[in-house]
């Protein structure tokens, strides 16, 4: 590799573009994505080769390039670690770049089809890979704004509550790192953060009229339930909340009376349920904690610490909404980060002894069942087919529903 790096790269490419055995080309992805990071780190040393290091990384980014648009999902993470290795993509310049690359296999730039399923878990991959270089200074407003024109019109239609629910957090991550344009470029409009309120609007019932309620409530035959899907709404009150604050008078404009005064009717019913949905995991965590013998009572209280994080989030945004005007100050951690990143600590320190509290707070997590338990799977299930998502619409997805009468905690 060292007596000519270009030949040895262009050639090692062109035997995985030609290989006609998937075996074949999947080791020699495999070997060169393995050895690849070694070889710049130990040529960086050498003074002789640094003035060729760009020139090679170019090489590789364009090569990778056009192999990107003909792989499978295991292939695709491969190629953009090996390029997230790379020197010219740890600068500002490099990670907009490899956000780029990313992206273009998402194709976020044209419409989606609800029947297309397999292309809707292939941009879910896309945005979960580019997600970690995001940041103040790459911001997301591009693809957000091509999410909601593209994707979120197609939502409804989607039966499989799975999927739907990887759209909202992948939609949600997305959001996470949308920034105010002083420019005017990659800004919302009106109509766009009116999609994302009209959506969310559909799972935040109206409080129900008191005759209605009395009339529903004497008629025996009437199995109608008001149910909360709280995991829904974390998602699409998160990203309502982080574009409305770059667009403050979508609420706060007195032409927009009417909509302020119905959205806090339906702010007020929903927040009521949700205070009473976290009263009673609380009392429910502190019991199961004391009472907690097996693993099944450790994986229950675990999904009970999730959906308490879940409303307590839920809790601190519609505080923030119910302001006059609404104020955009709070700042959460989403539910399945907060998840995630205990389950790395757990695993990370799997001897660690903690004291067991009695009380439940927010953060709260048991690292002796987090040390037991596996890391959570991915969307997809690679490696057959390109961005393969065979049985990953069968995955379980854990979302959490309320009705008045008990609690729920339902798996999808």
């Amino acid at each position: 590799m060292k007596i000519n790096p270009k030949a040895t790269l262009n050639e090692m490419f062109n035997q995985i573009n030609t290989a006609e055995l998937d075996q074949v080309r999947k080791r020699g992805i495999k070997f060169l994505c393995g050895k690849l990071p070694n070889f710049f780190s130990s040529a960086s040393s050498d003074a002789s080769f640094s003035m060729f290091n760009r020139e090679i990384e170019d090489l590789l980014i364009k090569n990778v390039k056009r192999t990107l648009s003909d792989c499978d999902a295991e292939e695709f993470i491969m190629f953009v670690r090996l390029l997230a290795s790379l020197s010219s993509m740890n600068t500002l310049q490099g990670r907009q770049e490899l956000v780029a690359i990313i992206m273009e296999q998402s194709e976020l730039d044209k419409k989606f089809n609800s029947d297309d399923l397999e292309r809707i878990m292939i941009l879910v991959s896309c945005i979960q890979q580019a997600i970690a270089l995001f940041s103040k200074n790459v911001n997301s407003n591009k693809y957000v704004l091509m999410f909601i024109d593209n994707v979120l019109g197609i939502f409804d239609q989607i039966a499989d509550e799975g999927i739907r629910f990887e759209i909202l957090k992948s939609f949600a991550d997305l959001c996470s790192f949308f920034t105010w344009s002083s420019t005017g470029t990659d800004t919302v409009s009106d109509k766009q953060i009116d999609a994302v309120y009209n959506l969310l609007l559909n799972y935040l019932p109206k409080p129900p009229v008191e005759a209605q309620l009395s009339q529903e409530t004497e008629d025996k035959n009437d199995d109608t339930e008001v149910r909360f899907n709280f995991s829904y709404v974390e998602c699409l009150m998160y990203t309502f909340h982080a574009l409305a604050k770059c667009k403050q008078n979508f609420l706060g404009s007195p032409d927009n009376k009417d909509k302020l005064k119905d959205f806090r009717l339906r702010l007020q019913y929903f927040a009521k349920g949700t205070k009473n949905y976290i009263k009673e995991l609380r009392n429910t965590l502190i019991n199961s904690s004391l009472n907690a013998k097996t693993d099944a009572d450790n994986e229950q209280n675990k999904i009970r610490r999730v959906a308490l994080k879940v409303t307590t989030n839920i809790d601190a945004l519609i505080k923030d909404l119910f302001h006059n005007p609404p104020a955009y100050k709070t700042s959460i951690t989403l539910s399945w980060k907060s998840s995630q990143s205990l389950e790395a600590q757990g695993v990370q320190q799997p001897n660690k002894q903690n004291k067991r509290s009695l009380s439940v707070s927010n953060d709260s997590a048991d690292s002796d069942c987090s040390a037991r338990k596996k890391p959570e799977r991915g969307i997809y299930q690679p490696p057959t087919g390109k961005y393969s998502t065979q049985n990953s619409s069968n995955d379980k997805r854990r979302t959490f529903s309320y009705d008045n009468q008990k609690t729920r905690s339902r798996l999808m």
